[in-house]
């Protein structure tokens, strides 16, 4: 078998692995000093659906929030705004798996396109993360790459069966 039918198989076999809904289990940031915080607090809920058209839709809350002082999301206060985005993230759009930059098994360059995003500035871009399958398949890593900008990201999923 040829390096590019291999790494076409390995490809296909990841994406296959990914289809489905993956619950969060964390997001990290490691800063420039190497310590690791939780920049949304350690008690997460948050999915991610990939689909067999190559779309996919993430969401992560901090849950605790106190309910707005009314009862319409439309006319709640600033500071009531101000929290909920703080404790909520989400993205969605297409995706495509590309070879990594090593040959480490179980690992992709997955390239999000952004098509809905609760942070403008990163609406219609293209983000290219570290994918990692782990665990027989039940664990997913996905990271910022080395050289991106800012401190490196890492979220953890786990495969809902």
């Amino acid at each position: 078998m040829s390096n590019l039918s291999s790494t076409i198989d390995k490809l296909a076999s990841l994406r296959l692995s990914l289809l489905g809904v993956w619950h969060i289990q964390s997001f990290t940031v490691t800063l420039p000093n190497g310590h690791i915080v939780h920049p949304m607090g350690e008690q997460l809920v948050g999915q991610h659906i990939f689909t067999e058209t190559r779309h996919y839709s993430a969401s992560i809350l901090n849950p605790g929030q106190p309910p707005y002082a009314g009862n319409n999301s439309f006319t709640a206060t600033e500071a009531e705004l101000a929290e909920a985005t703080k404790r909520f993230m989400s993205w969605s759009g297409s995706y495509e798996l590309a070879p990594p930059d090593n040959d480490e098994e179980g690992t992709a360059t997955m390239i999000y396109g952004i098509d809905v995003v609760n942070y403008p500035n990163q609406l219609g871009k293209k983000q290219p993360r570290k994918l990692q399958i782990r665990k027989e398949g039940k664990e997913m890593a996905v990271s910022t790459l080395e050289g991106d900008h800012g401190p490196a990201r890492k979220y953890v999923w786990i495969k809902v069966e």
